[in-house]
Protein backbone atom coordinates (compact mmCIF):
# COMPACT_ATOMS: atom_id res chain seq x y z
CA UNK A 1 0.00 0.00 0.00
CA UNK A 2 1.39 3.08 -1.09
CA UNK A 3 1.62 6.10 1.54
CA UNK A 4 0.28 9.32 0.87
CA UNK A 5 1.96 12.59 2.51
CA UNK A 6 4.60 14.86 1.77
CA UNK A 7 8.14 15.59 2.17
CA UNK A 8 9.86 18.64 4.44
CA UNK A 9 11.71 20.34 2.14
CA UNK A 10 12.46 23.29 4.02
CA UNK A 11 16.60 23.06 3.55
CA UNK A 12 17.71 22.97 7.16
CA UNK A 13 15.77 20.52 8.99
CA UNK A 14 17.50 18.28 11.41
CA UNK A 15 15.40 16.49 13.94
CA UNK A 16 12.07 16.12 13.25
CA UNK A 17 10.37 15.32 16.68
CA UNK A 18 7.04 16.72 17.00
CA UNK A 19 3.81 16.85 15.02
CA UNK A 20 0.64 18.40 15.76
CA UNK A 21 -2.45 20.06 14.23
CA UNK A 22 -4.29 22.86 14.76
CA UNK A 23 -6.05 26.13 13.42
CA UNK A 24 -5.46 29.59 12.62
CA UNK A 25 -9.43 31.30 13.11
CA UNK A 26 -11.00 29.07 10.23
CA UNK A 27 -8.00 27.53 8.38
CA UNK A 28 -6.04 24.19 9.63
CA UNK A 29 -2.53 23.51 9.68
CA UNK A 30 -0.19 20.77 10.48
CA UNK A 31 2.51 22.00 12.49
CA UNK A 32 6.48 19.99 12.54
CA UNK A 33 8.68 20.78 15.42
CA UNK A 34 12.56 20.82 14.39
CA UNK A 35 14.19 20.36 17.77
CA UNK A 36 17.73 20.00 16.09
CA UNK A 37 17.22 23.82 14.74
CA UNK A 38 14.90 25.34 17.05
CA UNK A 39 12.12 25.96 14.64
CA UNK A 40 8.64 25.16 13.20
CA UNK A 41 7.66 24.48 10.20
CA UNK A 42 3.61 25.04 9.19
CA UNK A 43 1.78 23.28 6.24
CA UNK A 44 -1.91 23.36 5.14
CA UNK A 45 -3.01 19.66 5.35
CA UNK A 46 -2.62 18.89 1.65
CA UNK A 47 1.34 19.59 2.30
CA UNK A 48 1.68 22.68 0.85
CA UNK A 49 4.15 25.20 2.82
CA UNK A 50 2.46 27.71 4.75
CA UNK A 51 5.60 29.29 6.57
CA UNK A 52 8.09 28.90 9.25
CA UNK A 53 9.52 29.97 12.14
CA UNK A 54 12.33 29.76 14.74
CA UNK A 55 11.78 29.22 18.38
CA UNK A 56 13.06 32.56 19.98
CA UNK A 57 12.40 32.93 23.78
CA UNK A 58 14.87 34.17 26.74
CA UNK A 59 16.94 31.59 27.55
CA UNK A 60 18.77 28.63 24.86
CA UNK A 61 15.76 26.73 24.07
CA UNK A 62 17.15 23.04 24.89
CA UNK A 63 15.53 19.70 24.33
CA UNK A 64 12.30 20.17 22.60
CA UNK A 65 10.62 17.07 22.72
CA UNK A 66 6.95 17.70 21.35
CA UNK A 67 4.15 20.06 20.31
CA UNK A 68 0.88 20.80 20.68
CA UNK A 69 -1.95 23.12 19.37
CA UNK A 70 -5.38 24.15 21.45
CA UNK A 71 -7.17 27.33 22.19
CA UNK A 72 -6.95 30.02 25.12
CA UNK A 73 -10.59 32.11 25.57
CA UNK A 74 -11.44 31.63 21.47
CA UNK A 75 -7.60 32.57 20.58
CA UNK A 76 -5.78 29.64 18.73
CA UNK A 77 -2.04 28.86 19.87
CA UNK A 78 0.58 26.46 19.32
CA UNK A 79 2.92 25.35 22.63
CA UNK A 80 6.35 23.40 22.35
CA UNK A 81 7.64 21.78 24.99
CA UNK A 82 11.03 23.19 26.28
CA UNK A 83 12.12 20.23 28.54
CA UNK A 84 15.52 20.95 29.14
CA UNK A 85 14.15 24.18 31.12
CA UNK A 86 11.03 22.74 32.29
CA UNK A 87 8.71 25.54 30.76
CA UNK A 88 6.36 25.23 27.84
CA UNK A 89 6.60 28.26 25.08
CA UNK A 90 3.71 29.85 23.46
CA UNK A 91 2.97 30.66 20.24
CA UNK A 92 0.82 32.29 17.99
CA UNK A 93 0.01 29.96 14.84
CA UNK A 94 1.94 32.59 13.11
CA UNK A 95 5.01 32.03 14.98
CA UNK A 96 4.96 35.18 17.19
CA UNK A 97 5.85 34.48 20.55
CA UNK A 98 3.27 34.47 23.04
CA UNK A 99 4.62 34.06 26.51
CA UNK A 100 6.03 31.38 27.68
CA UNK A 101 5.63 29.37 31.41
CA UNK A 102 7.37 27.57 33.80
CA UNK A 103 6.69 24.27 34.72
CA UNK A 104 6.37 24.00 38.67
CA UNK A 105 5.10 21.05 40.43
CA UNK A 106 4.92 19.01 43.64
CA UNK A 107 8.52 16.60 43.71
CA UNK A 108 11.43 17.51 41.41
CA UNK A 109 10.74 17.26 37.21
CA UNK A 110 12.84 14.59 36.25
CA UNK A 111 11.72 14.30 32.20
CA UNK A 112 9.04 16.34 30.89
CA UNK A 113 8.79 14.44 27.60
CA UNK A 114 5.56 15.13 25.99
CA UNK A 115 2.99 17.41 25.55
CA UNK A 116 -0.91 17.18 24.57
CA UNK A 117 -3.99 19.36 24.19
CA UNK A 118 -7.21 18.11 25.55
CA UNK A 119 -10.33 19.57 27.03
CA UNK A 120 -12.70 18.77 30.28
CA UNK A 121 -15.76 19.75 29.20
CA UNK A 122 -15.95 22.65 27.79
CA UNK A 123 -12.29 23.69 29.23
CA UNK A 124 -9.24 24.02 27.64
CA UNK A 125 -5.75 21.83 29.03
CA UNK A 126 -2.40 21.07 28.11
CA UNK A 127 -1.48 18.14 29.38
CA UNK A 128 2.70 17.38 30.18
CA UNK A 129 4.18 13.92 30.08
CA UNK A 130 6.89 13.88 33.11
CA UNK A 131 8.21 10.28 32.14
CA UNK A 132 10.78 9.53 34.57
CA UNK A 133 8.31 10.30 37.79
CA UNK A 134 5.35 8.64 35.71
CA UNK A 135 3.02 11.53 35.96
CA UNK A 136 0.43 13.86 34.26
CA UNK A 137 0.35 17.48 35.06
CA UNK A 138 -2.57 19.48 33.91
CA UNK A 139 -2.30 23.34 33.22
CA UNK A 140 -4.52 25.59 31.84
CA UNK A 141 -3.08 27.49 28.25
CA UNK A 142 -2.07 30.21 30.47
CA UNK A 143 -0.07 28.06 32.49
CA UNK A 144 -1.59 27.78 36.10
CA UNK A 145 -1.19 24.59 37.64
CA UNK A 146 -4.80 22.74 37.56
CA UNK A 147 -3.89 19.20 38.48
CA UNK A 148 -1.31 16.04 38.36
CA UNK A 149 -1.76 12.92 38.58
CA UNK A 150 0.51 9.16 38.94
CA UNK A 151 0.23 7.09 36.64
CA UNK A 152 -0.98 4.01 38.35
CA UNK A 153 -2.40 1.49 36.72
CA UNK A 154 -1.57 -1.63 39.22
CA UNK A 155 1.28 -2.23 36.98
CA UNK A 156 4.52 -0.14 37.12
CA UNK A 157 4.96 2.50 33.95
CA UNK A 158 8.18 1.45 32.59
CA UNK A 159 9.76 4.42 29.77
CA UNK A 160 6.34 6.26 29.15
CA UNK A 161 7.35 7.76 25.75
CA UNK A 162 3.66 9.90 24.34
CA UNK A 163 0.83 11.76 25.46
CA UNK A 164 -2.47 12.08 24.38
CA UNK A 165 -5.77 13.82 24.55
CA UNK A 166 -9.16 12.53 23.33
CA UNK A 167 -12.63 11.42 23.52
CA UNK A 168 -14.58 8.58 23.63
CA UNK A 169 -18.31 9.33 23.71
CA UNK A 170 -18.75 12.29 25.25
CA UNK A 171 -16.25 11.92 28.02
CA UNK A 172 -12.56 13.13 27.62
CA UNK A 173 -9.16 11.23 28.09
CA UNK A 174 -5.86 11.41 28.34
CA UNK A 175 -3.78 8.52 26.70
CA UNK A 176 0.15 7.45 27.72
CA UNK A 177 2.18 5.22 25.57
CA UNK A 178 3.94 2.96 28.37
CA UNK A 179 6.58 2.14 25.94
CA UNK A 180 8.20 -0.61 27.95
CA UNK A 181 5.10 -2.42 29.14
CA UNK A 182 3.95 -2.34 24.59
CA UNK A 183 0.76 -0.87 26.27
CA UNK A 184 -1.25 2.52 26.35
CA UNK A 185 -2.85 3.96 29.36
CA UNK A 186 -5.85 5.95 29.70
CA UNK A 187 -6.59 8.14 32.29
CA UNK A 188 -9.20 10.48 32.95
CA UNK A 189 -8.32 14.59 32.61
CA UNK A 190 -7.43 14.32 36.44
CA UNK A 191 -4.79 11.83 35.26
CA UNK A 192 -6.61 8.51 37.38
CA UNK A 193 -6.45 5.42 35.27
CA UNK A 194 -9.54 4.02 33.62
CA UNK A 195 -10.78 0.77 32.18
Amino acid sequence: MALGGWPIKAGCQQTLSGIATGKEGATDYVFVLDSGNNCVFRFAPSGIAAGQWLIEAGGQPQTLPAIAACKEGGADYVFVLDGGNNRVLKFQPSGEAAGQWAVQAGGQLQTLSGIAAGKEGNADYVFLLDSRNNRVLKFTPSGMAAEQGVIDTGGQPQAPSGIAAGKEGNTDYVFVLDSGNSRVVKLDTGGRAVG
